[in-house]
């Protein structure tokens, strides 16, 4: 007996360790606290149901399993396949991937196949079973009030809409009108909507009836989703056990000598680059913007704070001397703010000194002669230029030279957004970015402006020599005397506007405080050209604004001014050279240069270019015509006539000389006259 009790002690001994074993291998434990959780968290009104749901979930799929399916024969489907044994389709693709690498099995696209997958809803409804099912499993098995239904699906987590009619078109409850109650009208139900959805989740839609999937669809449960199908069959190295190629040589190898005989994965060096590291792309304006900052910095400029798109028209305008009839300041050329409409925080006795050089001039000049608007000169608008910004500087620096009495002479850069009212084609956007300098000191010349400009021209990479800059005298509200800023462009072979400048006008200086003696000469252009002309982009809505594509923000290059971008021409050749030039190797029925040049200044907005003539010419032609018109006009009336031409109160003089007195003697422009002159 004793020998017999010792037998099954051992046999029990070793049933309890293959058993424990068993559960080890298979993670038993880790099953049933897992099922335990779920069944604690979610509290399903039929626990059955759910945990049938719960153990139903796709199986892991191994290599082996696929290339023993594949040697009965191709797999036409993997969706029927995922299907027909409870896998996800993903993760068989997964390990179909994994064998195409290793070249066990060949995976050729079958067709686009429409699956269904469940959505949050369906998932709920699949785990803890169909509100009309959870209602009719919490009814008790007597009559209840119709008005009890709300609370008892709240109990199970539904609502009584949803689940009192789905019951009652089951019929498995019925209704008494008079009494308003409601009960079961069976002991036992099938919940064929849980039944479908498990079936869905397994199958994502395959082989289940299209009536059920479409019931399914109707009530919402359901996520269509298009996914390729693909076909499998033997590839070059197909074999059942699968054996991962090794893709390095370990010690072990060596050590052993195995590396020898074990067969290694093929290496592709054909696109062997490496990995770019993850980063951040800098968009061409911002590469070009650093560069033109850096040579403001090299040449001993500060930057300008231009944190402030909205301005008041004081600061933009007015305080430029610019009159409020001029058309930029029409709503056609300018944006106007609707909240806040109106500023209030203009210097009171500096706007009280901007209103009367307005209106009755002063520091030699008469004026514009109108009625100066407080209303129009306290209207927000979105900055038009950053000149605005120069404006705050000038005033703060006069501020500050009276205070301490003694003037500082600055120089001061700006590179910034502004916003013009403008129609939006090739070479025009509604907001860009506007390049400024400006220098303020005593008694500067046009000279030192034109010097600075061509010396920062010459660094920016937009000509390659100073005296490939050259300058054309135009008009500006508040800059007098100013010029267009043209430059050679190489692919172009001629002269292009590339910005403007000028020296700002007393009665935009005086009135702020600063010294008499102190001039500012100041400058400007657009960000977009020069960035446009080192990228060579030929339409502005490439290189700006929602159109551009992202591949090329990735894939510029950096911006060096002192590499490339700019072609080396020879003695930089004035106008005339350049003509004479032209006209020997160009084609006869192509024109001169002077004409094509003409044609192209004309179609970027700069008009016909004027017949070039030497000072004392241009000189007695505005005399003639100054003094043709000045005969036939009271001096109210030239003064009024100024403003409404645009042309510089201090120029409309009907007393005009041909003295080189400093006193100005300039032509008053109109549509066929030349640009204002004097005796700078």
């Amino acid at each position: 007996v004793s020998t017999q009790s010792t037998g099954n002690r051992n046999r029990t001994k070793m049933a309890a360790a293959e058993t424990a074993a068993y559960l080890e291998q298979h993670k038993i434990q880790e099953l049933f606290d897992g099922l335990v959780k779920s069944l604690a968290e979610h509290k399903p009104a039929n626990p059955a149901s759910f945990i049938a749901a719960h153990l139903n979930q796709s199986n892991e799929v191994s290599p082996e399993q696929v290339l023993t399916a594949i040697n009965a024969g191709s797999v036409d489907s993997t969706l029927l396949y995922a299907a027909e044994h409870g896998i996800a389709h993903e993760e068989l693709l997964r390990v179909v991937r994994s064998l195409c690498s290793e070249e066990y099995v060949v995976c050729d696209k079958a067709k686009e196949q429409i699956v269904f997958l469940l959505n949050d809803e369906g998932q709920e409804y699949a785990t803890q079973g169909s509100p009309e099912a959870r209602l009719w499993r919490a009814l008790p098995a007597g009559p209840v009030a119709i008005a009890d239904l709300e609370g008892i699906c709240k109990s199970v987590g539904t609502t009584a809409k949803i689940a009192q009619g789905k019951m009652m078109g089951a019929k498995w409850a019925s209704m008494d009108k008079k009494t308003k109650t409601i009960q079961k009208t069976g002991s036992q139900i099938e919940d064929r909507v849980q039944a479908l959805l498990q079936a869905v989740s397994t199958t994502q839609g395959l082989g289940c009836d299209p009536k059920d999937v479409k019931e399914l669809k109707s009530r919402k449960l359901l996520i269509e989703k298009r996914i390729l199908d693909y076909k499998l069959s033997k590839g070059p190295r197909f074999q059942l056990e699968f054996k991962k190629l090794a893709t390095d040589i370990t010690p072990e190898m060596l050590a052993k000598g195995t590396w020898k005989t074990t067969a290694f994965k093929k290496f592709n060096f054909e696109d062997a680059d490496g990995v770019l590291p993850t980063s951040g792309c800098l968009h061409p304006l911002l590469k070009v913007r650093e560069e033109c900052r850096n040579v403001f910095l090299e040449m001993g400029f500060e930057e300008m704070p231009t944190a402030r798109f909205v301005e008041s028209s004081f600061w933009n305008f007015d305080a430029l001397f610019q009159p409020q009839q001029h058309p930029a300041r029409d709503a056609h050329d300018t944006f106007f703010l609707e909240a806040p409409a109106t500023s209030d925080k203009i210097p009171k006795e500096y706007m009280e000194r901007v209103r009367e050089v307005h209106q009755t001039g002063g520091h030699g000049s008469t004026g514009y002669q109108y009625e100066w608007s407080e209303d129009e000169t306290r209207k927000n608008i979105l900055r038009t230029h950053t000149t605005a910004v120069s404006s705050r500087m000038l005033y703060a620096a006069a501020q500050d030279a009276m205070k301490s009495g003694e003037f500082v002479p600055k120089k001061y850069f700006s590179i910034d957004r502004v916003f013009r009212n403008e129609n939006l084609d090739k070479t025009h956007l509604a907001e860009f970015h506007q390049i400024e300098g400006l220098v303020m000191d005593r008694n500067m010349c046009l000279g030192d402006l034109m010097g600075i400009i061509a010396e920062y021209f010459v660094r920016i990479g937009m000509v390659s020599s100073k005296e490939e800059t050259k300058f054309k005298p135009a008009y500006n509200p508040y800059t007098e005397p100013s010029m267009e800023i043209f430059g050679y462009h190489p692919d172009l072979g001629k002269l292009i506007e590339v910005g403007n400048s000028g020296m700002f006008r007393p009665e935009m200086l005086q009135p702020m405080g600063l010294p008499e003696d102190v001039s500012v000469i100041a400058w400007g252009l657009s960000l977009e050209r020069p960035t446009m002309i080192k990228y060579g982009i030929d339409n502005i809505r490439d290189l700006f604004g929602s159109g551009v594509g992202l591949g090329f923000i990735k894939s510029n290059p950096i911006c060096r001014f002192d590499v490339g971008g700019v072609a080396e021409v020879p003695n930089a050749p004035m106008h005339e050279d350049l003509e004479e030039q032209h006209n020997k190797t160009a084609p006869a029925e192509k024109g001169s240069l002077k004409a094509q040049l003409k044609a192209e200044l004309k179609t970027v907005g700069l008009g016909e270019v004027r017949e070039e003539l030497s000072l004392e010419e241009m000189r007695a032609k505005a005399r003639a015509t100054s003094a043709k018109v000045a005969a036939t006009m009271t001096e109210q009336e030239l003064a009024a006539t100024g403003a409404k031409k645009q042309v510089s109160a201090s120029g409309v003089r009907p007393d005009s000389d041909s003295e080189d007195n400093g006193e100005a003697d300039f032509q008053l422009g109109g549509d066929d006259d030349g640009c204002l002159l004097g005796d700078y």
